[in-house]
C-alpha cells in the first residue's frame, strides 16, 4: 500500500442560475474571472473558482449535468449541503452578513452566533444550498 494521503482538491456544485451563483460567490468576496467561466450563446455552463488554498469550487449548470448524465434528476426540496468559508474578524463577518441581507439574501438565522470554538458564524440559504461564513 502507497503512503498517499487523500486530499479533497474540489467540489462541484449543480446550479439551477448560473449567473446568480456566479453573482452569490462574487458578493461573498470570491474573484471569478469572466475568462474562468465557461458559456455557449452566453450562457455559463461551468465555473472554476480556485481558492488560495489550492481548493477549487466548480459549478455546473444543470442543463450541462444533463448533457453527460443522462440518468440525472432534479433534486427535490430544499439543500441539505453546507459549504463553510472563512473571514479574519467578527466584524467583517458582520459587515458580509449585512450586505448579504440588505442584497436580499434569506438568512437561515437572524443574525450571526458564535460556535463552539470560537467561530462567529452566520449562515444564508440559496436555491443552491445553505451557505456558511465564519
Amino acid at each position: 500500500m502507497s503512503d498517499h494521503k487523500t486530499i479533497l482538491a474540489s467540489i462541484h456544485l449543480f446550479v439551477k442560475d448560473m449567473s446568480a451563483s456566479v453573482s452569490f460567490y462574487r458578493h461573498l468576496g470570491l474573484s471569478i474571472p469572466g475568462n474562468s467561466i465557461w458559456s455557449v450563446e452566453g450562457k455559463g455552463h461551468h465555473a472554476e473558482i480556485p481558492m488560495p488554498n489550492g481548493f477549487v469550487l466548480e459549478l455546473d449548470s444543470i442543463e450541462l449535468t444533463k448533457g453527460y448524465d443522462k440518468q440525472w434528476q432534479d433534486p427535490v426540496g430544499p439543500s441539505r449541503n453546507l459549504i463553510m468559508f472563512s473571514l479574519p474578524s467578527r466584524p467583517e463577518v458582520d459587515t458580509l452578513h449585512d450586505a448579504l441581507m440588505a442584497m436580499g439574501y434569506c438568512a437561515v438565522t437572524l443574525f450571526p452566533w458564535m460556535r463552539s470554538g470560537g467561530h462567529d458564524t452566520l449562515s444564508f440559504t440559496t436555491p443552491m444550498a445553505i451557505w456558511s461564513v465564519s
